[in-house]
């Protein structure tokens, strides 16, 4: 994994077309999720699909997330939330530093 998402966080609040040009500097799926996640706080494999800026499959929002988990970035819920057709999913969350 590319280590920009350590040198990107996104502490000035960057919204919109500024957000969307930051997650698009990064070079790789996982880090482009953990901007997002990083943007909203806490989501949902959903959430962060609606957010990516071009074609991503969910599976592959699910893998980065859960990379992102064992690289110790984000940490995934007991919470569930209704998805997009009925189904609960995951609400997962940036890991805040100690």
């Amino acid at each position: 994994m590319n280590h920009q998402p350590d040198l990107f966080h996104n502490t000035i609040a960057l919204e919109g077309e500024e957000l969307k040009e930051a997650i698009l500097a990064c070079e790789r799926q996982d880090d482009q999720v953990l901007i997002i996640m990083q943007a909203i706080g806490s989501g949902t494999p959903t959430d962060v699909l609606n957010k990516f800026p071009g074609s991503i499959l969910k599976t592959s929002v699910r893998r980065a997330l859960t990379d992102l988990v064992k690289l110790g970035h984000l940490r995934k819920t007991n919470i569930r939330v209704p998805g997009p057709y009925g189904k609960k999913e995951h609400l997962w969350e940036v890991r805040t530093q100690r």
